[in-house]
């Protein structure tokens, strides 16, 4: 489906919708620490995946991730 990319909502807007279903900041999307699992991070980590078809390197950039294997 090519037109599915240009129809996806953009990186902002899904942390957005994140962030507001999780009545968290955008801030502690960006918290990660060992031995701590941070939902709405990974659920924004998926949908963008999911959603707009990003390659990992992309969402690693979008969330300061080192390592984003």
């Amino acid at each position: 489906m090519p037109e599915s990319k240009s129809l996806s909502p953009d990186s902002e807007k899904i942390k957005g919708a994140v962030c507001r279903e999780y009545d968290i900041n955008e801030e502690d999307l960006l918290i990660s620490k060992r031995r701590m699992t941070n939902e709405p991070r990974n659920t924004a980590i998926y949908l963008m995946r999911y959603l707009m078809g990003s390659k990992l390197e992309e969402i690693g950039r979008e969330f300061g991730m080192n390592n984003y294997s």
